[in-house]
C-alpha cells in the first residue's frame, strides 16, 4: 500500500445512534419504513408457504394457525 492509499479519516460509526438508548430508537435509526415493510412482507409469504407445506398437520390451538 502506498502513502498516497493511507486511510486518514475517522474510524467507527459515525451517526447520531451513539445518543439513543431505547431500542426502538435505534431500530428505527437504522431500518427505513419501506425495508420493514418487505421483511414483514416476506415473513408472511414464507409463513403461508410453510403452512401450505405441511399440510393439516396443525392442530387450530396451534400457533402456526395464529
Amino acid at each position: 500500500m502506498s502513502d498516497n492509499e493511507k486511510f486518514s479519516g475517522i474510524s467507527g460509526p459515525q451517526d447520531t445512534a451513539n445518543c439513543l438508548t431505547k431500542a426502538v430508537n435505534i431500530f428505527v435509526q437504522y431500518f427505513v419504513t419501506d425495508m420493514v415493510q418487505k421483511i414483514v412482507t416476506d415473513t408472511n409469504r414464507y409463513a403461508e408457504q410453510f403452512k401450505s407445506s405441511r399440510g393439516s398437520i396443525f392442530s387450530k390451538r396451534s400457533r402456526v394457525n395464529q
